[in-house]
C-alpha cells in the first residue's frame, strides 16, 4: 500500500508558527515559543524546529521525542529565534534521571497546552510525576539551552 504525501493544505499550516515568529505578529504565540536553528553533527546541513520551552533566567528548558536530540550530543551551538531576535546558545541534553524528571515536570506545569504536545494527563493540580516519568519512559528527552548572548548573525 502506498503511503499518502500531506496535501499542501497540511504542509502551509505547519509553517504557520514559523511564519508568525518572523513576523510582527510574534506575539501571538506568547513568550514560551520560539526557532531553534543548528547544524547536524554528522551532515552539518542547518535544521529549524519551532520549540516551545521555559525560561529560567539565561537557560532555556525544553523536550522533545523527536530525533533531533541527537544532534547536542556532545553539546553543540545553537540560535533561538524568541521575539524577533536571536540569541546564540549551547544546547545540551540532560542525561541525570532525577533532574530531567525535575525539569519536565516544571515545563509541563508552566506552559500552557504543554502537556497535550507531550500526551501528558493533566489534573486540576497540574501534570503529575507520574506522566512525566512515563513520558521520559516513553523516549522523550530534555534539552537544556544555556544562551550565551545577542547573535550577531542573520
Amino acid at each position: 500500500m502506498a503511503t499518502r504525501e500531506p496535501s499542501r493544505l497540511i504542509k502551509a499550516l505547519s509553517q504557520m508558527p514559523s511564519l508568525l515568529l518572523h513576523s510582527p505578529l510574534h506575539f501571538l504565540l506568547g513568550e514560551h515559543f520560539g526557532e531553534l536553528a543548528f547544524l547536524g553533527r554528522k551532515t552539518g546541513n542547518k535544521y529549524t524546529r519551532t520549540i516551545a520551552f521555559l525560561r529560567e533566567g539565561d537557560v532555556l528548558l525544553l523536550s522533545t521525542g523527536a530525533r533531533w536530540w541527537r544532534n547536542f550530543v556532545p553539546a553543540a551551538d545553537v540560535r533561538v529565534l524568541t521575539g524577533r531576535r536571536w540569541l546564540d546558545g549551547v544546547a545540551s541534553v540532560v542525561d541525570d534521571r532525577e533532574e530531567a524528571e525535575e525539569i519536565l515536570l516544571r515545563v509541563s506545569n508552566g506552559i500552557r497546552g504543554y502537556h497535550r504536545a507531550t500526551r501528558q494527563a493533566r489534573s486540576a493540580a497540574g501534570v503529575s510525576m507520574s506522566q512525566v516519568i512515563r513520558s521520559l519512559d516513553e523516549g522523550r528527552k530534555v534539552i537544556r539551552i544555556e544562551l550565551t548572548g545577542t547573535s550577531t548573525r542573520d
